[in-house]
């Protein structure tokens, strides 16, 4: 029968605790319950001893940097979880950021990406950010995709709002909808391209969290990370190129793959951004920069900044024993240790849990070597990483001595199994013969 040990390291700020939650059946006997306790106190304490070390952690940052924002937030991709906020639940406009939820109820709809799409009469704003559709022009759903979020298009955001939604104004309402089935508290819009207008707004952490569910689209995550999109002419001649919008990622593109600009006079220059930076997923969002310019030295800062917070987590180190399993015919139970070591970075506040899965009792003979079961690794549930076990010496059969004298130990000493019937038996026996004893004694 396998068992499981749970063993949990919760990553704070300043330190890292561990804890540790047993899910098992009960021992076969104090002994093997003692034994299997005590290794795991063992094998705690080399957790804790080893968690974290001042050369594991990269070299934190003592306060955030100043940023010429109006809010932020950085969020780590893999788990989920957020590891710096400013101002980040402040209601704002955020212009064309707006447009990841406009791709988001599109992709939902599960209207085809191939479906051709006859653009309407719109009359857009001379500031409007465009590609110049024109009505009667026909394109893919995924081409206007591409001009929503590579060249932040107005004119491609009404276009599919109309074709998905039938109007602008039930697309907003599906928008809102999915908000809300998000637990977006703080985001309402009032269109689907961004323009400044009452009650439009969102936050640094909602569009943070709307990136981090979306990026999970592959079709999403693809657009979002072009550089440029290529678009027929109105005119049926050619082709027209259009960069993306997004200039940090066009700097970065090495680590950078995304998400989405937005600027309009109230929002200020706004970008909500995901890239691996020294091999840290983060979601980096800033709302009410300046210009583009300051906002990408903000974000970059904050990039920075965030890899700081990361900690390295580490297991024992090979050869550690992790557990023990009892071993048929004997009082000494097998060891069982770890093939291999294991680190990973964690986000401040993370949860770092190991799921021991072994053997109870090991079937004979065991080699030394011989592999015994895992060691699991996750981060706030996220599986990372796998240890094997393996057994830390040779068993071999039993003689048939052996068996004998291990089932009549076992048995005398089995006060559950025996009721306690042998020990009374024996003591009865004993009370005789110190009476006989004495009686003798008295007669001679």
């Amino acid at each position: 029968m396998a068992r499981k040990y749970t063993l949990v390291s919760i990553v704070t700020w300043q330190h890292f605790s561990l804890h540790m939650t047993i899910l098992r059946g009960r021992a076969r006997g104090v002994g093997a319950a003692f034994a299997a306790g005590l290794c795991a106190a063992v094998f705690l304490a080399l957790c804790a001893a080893t968690a974290v070390r001042p050369a594991d952690a990269l070299a934190a940052t003592s306060a955030p940097p100043s940023l010429p924002v109006a809010a932020a937030a950085i969020l780590d991709r893999p788990t989920g979880r957020f590891i710096f906020l400013l101002n980040a639940n402040t209601e704002r406009p955020m212009a064309s950021t707006t447009k990841i939820m406009t791709a988001k109820v599109v992709l939902d709809s599960g209207v085809s990406l191939d479906k051709l799409v006859v653009v309407g009469t719109m009359h857009l704003a001379s500031d409007e950010s465009e590609v110049g559709l024109k009505a009667g022009e026909k394109l893919t759903v995924d081409q206007l995709l591409q001009a929503l979020l590579v060249a932040s298009a107005n004119d491609a955001a009404r276009t599919l709002a109309v074709a998905v939604g039938g109007t602008e104004q039930a697309f907003v309402a599906r928008m809102n909808a999915t908000a809300v089935s998000l637990g977006l508290k703080h985001t309402h819009f009032e269109n689907p391209h961004g323009l400044d207008t009452p009650g439009h707004y969102s936050t640094a952490r909602d569009l943070s969290r709307l990136a981090w569910v979306e990026l999970k689209d592959p079709r999403f995550a693809g657009l979002v990370r072009m550089t440029s999109v290529v678009l027929p002419n109105p005119s049926g001649q050619g082709q027209e190129r259009f960069p993306s919008t997004d200039t940090f990622m066009l700097e970065h593109h090495g680590w950078v793959y995304g998400v989405k600009t937005g600027h309009t006079d109230q929002a200020g220059s706004c970008l909500v951004s995901a890239g691996t930076y020294k091999g840290e997923q983060m979601i980096v969002t800033v709302l009410g920069a300046p210009d583009p310019g300051q906002r990408d030295q903000a974000l970059l800062a904050l990039y920075k900044y965030g890899a700081s917070l990361y900690k390295t987590w580490r297991s024992p180190a090979a050869g550690a024993t992790a557990a023990t399993a009892a071993v048929p015919y004997s009082t000494t139970p097998v060891a069982l240790r770890l093939q291999g070591g294991f680190s990973t970075s964690v986000p401040p506040g993370a949860r770092v849990t190991s799921t021991l899965s072994a053997p109870r009792t090991v079937t004979l003979p065991v080699t030394a070597g011989a592999p015994m079961g895992t060691l699991t690794y996750k981060v706030d549930g996220e599986q990372r990483g796998r240890s094997r076990l393996t057994a830390a010496r040779s068993v071999p059969l039993p003689d048939w001595q052996t068996r004998l004298r291990y089932r009549v130990w076992s048995t005398w000493h089995d006060s559950k199994a025996t009721g306690n019937w042998l020990q009374r038996g024996w003591r009865h026996v004993t009370d005789a013969f110190r009476a006989a004893g004495r009686w003798f004694s008295n007669v001679f």
